[in-house]
C-alpha cells in the first residue's frame, strides 16, 4: 500500500505581480468576495475582523494579524512565512493545503477547525487551542506546540514516522 504524502499548496507564478494591501482583506470580508492569486508582504493588522473571509492560491511573507479574528474563515492552497497570529481567533476555519512556515501564533484560538493537508514547520503555537478540531494529513515539524490544547480533537490518516513529524515539542 502506497503512504499518502501530505499535498502540497498550489499557488501561482505570478504571484509576485499581484500585491495585496491591508484594505484588500478589508474589502473581501465585508463583500464576502473572495481572495485569490494574491501577495502579502509585511502587513501589520491588530484587532481587525475578517471573519467568513475565504483565501486561496495566496502568499503571506512577515505579515502580522496580532488578536485579529478569523472566525468561520477558509484557506486553501495558501502559504504563511514568517506570520505572526499571536491571540488570533480561528474558531471553527477550514484549511487545506496551508502551510506554515516559521510562524507564531501564541495563544492563537483553532477551536473546532478543520486542517486537510497543512504542514506546521519550524513555527511556535504554544499556548494554542485545538479543541474540537479535526486533522487529517497535518505535519508539524520542528514546531513548539508546549501548554497547547487538543482535548476531543480528531486525528485521522495522519502522516506517522515521517521526517516531518519528528521534533515537535507537545505537551
Amino acid at each position: 500500500m502506497k503512504k499518502k504524502k501530505i499535498q502540497e499548496p498550489y499557488v501561482p507564478d505570478t504571484l509576485k505581480l499581484l500585491k495585496g494591501t491591508k484594505d484588500t482583506l478589508w474589502d473581501a470580508s465585508l463583500s464576502d468576495q473572495a481572495i485569490e492569486e494574491s501577495f502579502f508582504e509585511d502587513l501589520n493588522n491588530e484587532e481587525e475582523d475578517y471573519k467568513n473571509i475565504v483565501i486561496s492560491q495566496s502568499m503571506f511573507e512577515g505579515c502580522s494579524f496580532h488578536k485579529c479574528g478569523f472566525e468561520n474563515a477558509e484557506f486553501s492552497n495558501v502559504l504563511f512565512s514568517r506570520c505572526d497570529f499571536s491571540g488570533c481567533n480561528l474558531n471553527n476555519i477550514y484549511m487545506s493545503k496551508v502551510r506554515f512556515a516559521n510562524c507564531k501564533g501564541l495563544g492563537t484560538l483553532f477551536t473546532n477547525g478543520v486542517f486537510k493537508d497543512v504542514r506546521m514547520e519550524s513555527s511556535n503555537f504554544a499556548m494554542a487551542n485545538f479543541d474540537y478540531s479535526k486533522f487529517e494529513y497535518v505535519a508539524f515539524s520542528e514546531c513548539n506546540l508546549s501548554d497547547s490544547n487538543l482535548a476531543y480533537s480528531r486525528f485521522n490518516k495522519n502522516i506517522k514516522n515521517s521526517p516531518s513529524s519528528i521534533g515537535s515539542e507537545m505537551n
